[in-house]
């Protein structure tokens, strides 16, 4: 399942999603099977690039299912993950985004920006990308404040983060 899976997400990376497709359901079935009814990290993770491979492939519907399914069965983990459920539901946004209905993955954006911002996370780059997806959101539905006040911590955390990495 763990080579399936990993050979399914370089054919999604290199957005390829015919031929990521087979190889994440096998490894999603074995996943499963392993699993059983609680789910675990592994299957949400394998949920979570079936739902990226078919947003790829413009099948929006069947990619938001994947994202949902994912996310349910993340937070279904003891002790789940702030980090899983945000990076899913920033996911679950920009499908929302590439389907043409901003309004609705703003709910989804702001959830996990919540998340990413929380005094116990220290995952700047993730909160990074989840304020960009929120900016894109609101600039679609014309709160144009709110977009450009997104950007901007975006923009600032995204600065603070290379100096940090690289500070010469």
């Amino acid at each position: 399942a763990q080579v399936q899976y990993g050979q399914g997400v370089m054919y999604a990376v290199l957005d390829q999603p015919a031929r990521a497709e087979p190889l994440l359901q096998k490894a999603l079935a074995t996943r499963e099977a392993l699993a059983g009814p609680q789910g675990s990290f592994e299957v949400a993770h394998t949920l979570r690039v079936l739902g990226i491979s078919r947003r790829a492939s413009r099948d929006y519907e069947g990619a938001i299912a994947y994202l949902e399914r994912a996310l349910e069965v993340g937070e279904r983990q003891k002790p789940p993950s702030d980090a899983f459920s945000a990076l899913v539901l920033d996911e679950l946004a920009a499908t929302w985004v590439a389907r043409g209905q901003p309004a609705k993955g703003e709910a989804a954006a702001r959830r996990a920006t919540l998340i990413l911002n929380a005094p116990t996370s220290s995952n700047n780059a993730e909160l990074a990308r989840g304020l960009f997806t929120l900016g894109q959101i609101l600039n679609a539905t014309g709160d144009l404040d709110g977009a450009e006040a997104a950007a901007n911590r975006s923009l600032e955390l995204r600065q603070m983060l290379y100096y940090r990495n690289d500070p010469i």
